[in-house]
C-alpha cells in the first residue's frame, strides 16, 4: 500500500533536488526535459513524449517523478499525465 505522506515528501525532495541543481542541469541538459526520481536524474530528452516513453519502459512511476524543462527562459508548463 502506498503511503501518500511519504510519497509526497519524496516528491518534494525531488523537486528541491532539481531546484538546487538547476544551473548544473541547465549546463548538462540545455533546453531539455529532465526527470528526477529519488533525488537522481533518471532521464532527459528534447522530446517530452520520448522521455515519458523511456521512463515507462524502464518501469519508473510517472506520477511520482518530477519532470521539468530546464531552460534559460522562464516558462511555466502545466502537464497532465495519464
Amino acid at each position: 500500500m502506498l503511503d501518500v505522506k511519504t510519497e509526497l515528501q519524496k516528491f518534494a525532495k525531488d523537486g528541491q533536488f532539481l531546484d538546487a541543481h538547476y544551473e548544473e542541469l541547465l549546463e548538462q541538459y540545455p533546453e531539455q526535459w529532465v526527470a528526477v526520481f529519488d533525488e537522481q536524474v533518471v532521464g532527459a530528452s528534447f522530446d517530452f513524449d520520448q522521455l515519458l516513453d523511456d521512463l515507462k519502459a524502464r518501469g519508473l512511476p510517472l506520477g511520482r517523478t518530477v519532470i521539468e524543462k530546464v531552460s534559460a527562459e522562464n516558462e511555466v508548463w502545466i502537464l497532465a499525465v495519464q
